[in-house]
């Protein structure tokens, strides 16, 4: 179902804005690029992935890519090691946050959605919540609202 939604908001929503895609696997990553490859026919080098596995030079090299609108798709994984990466990197006029799934911690989630609104720059942020994760989602809302 998540496909579906995701679809329609790139297809008809988030078409023209500079997108980072948060997902929880690496895997999940390379099903994303797939899909917005074959779906929305957006090419290859358009599409940048961003995980741990990879070496921090190449980390380096995709998001110095991805801040050069050579590419306007970034695709995350979330780990505690990207994590620290992710917070010590600056993502650059990035319109809109999509979170495929949702984080572990309140902390991460915060820190994912804070990358579509930086230097006084509007931007949105939209998560997929099946309904089985409303209430930790509910959870994570409410945290935000008490911070």
């Amino acid at each position: 179902m998540k496909a579906v939604y995701l679809y329609i908001l790139l297809r008809y929503t988030l078409q023209g804005h500079k997108l980072v895609i948060f997902t929880d696997t690496v895997l999940s990553c390379y099903k994303i690029q797939l899909f917005i490859r074959t779906m929305i026919e957006l090419p290859a080098k358009n599409i940048q992935i961003l995980h741990t596995k990879l070496p921090r030079s190449s980390r380096n090299n995709i998001l110095e890519v991805f801040n050069k609108s050579f590419s306007n798709v970034l695709i995350a994984a979330f780990s505690a090691k990207n994590d620290e990466f992710i917070r010590g990197s600056d993502f650059v006029d990035v319109g809109a946050v999509l979170l495929f799934n949702l984080p572990e911690s309140n902390e991460t989630y915060t820190h994912a959605i804070g990358r579509s609104s930086r230097a006084a720059q509007n931007g949105i942020s939209i998560a997929l919540v099946p309904f089985f994760e409303d209430k930790r989602f509910s959870k994570i809302r409410a945290s935000q609202k008490s911070a």
